[in-house]
């Protein structure tokens, strides 16, 4: 996400409504890690062709503003 879009309120009250996991946060490049060392790992060796969403929510979500 680009800086000046992370100090816009409209834009962030969207990504809050959007992302409801850890508080509707911008994601960061770590929140990655864990899903990365699950393909890694022996207990990921019988998956293949599959997506991961890792997106805290976004994709299930219906974006929805939140009323404060």
């Amino acid at each position: 996400m680009a800086s000046r879009a992370s100090h816009d309120t409209a834009i962030m009250n969207y990504v809050a409504a959007k992302q409801p996991l850890d508080g509707g946060r911008i994601g960061q490049p770590q929140d990655l890690d864990g899903a990365a060392v699950f393909l890694m790992s022996d207990a990921a060796k019988f998956i293949t062709g599959q997506v991961l969403s890792v997106d805290g929510g976004w994709s299930v979500t219906d974006g929805q503003i939140l009323k404060p």
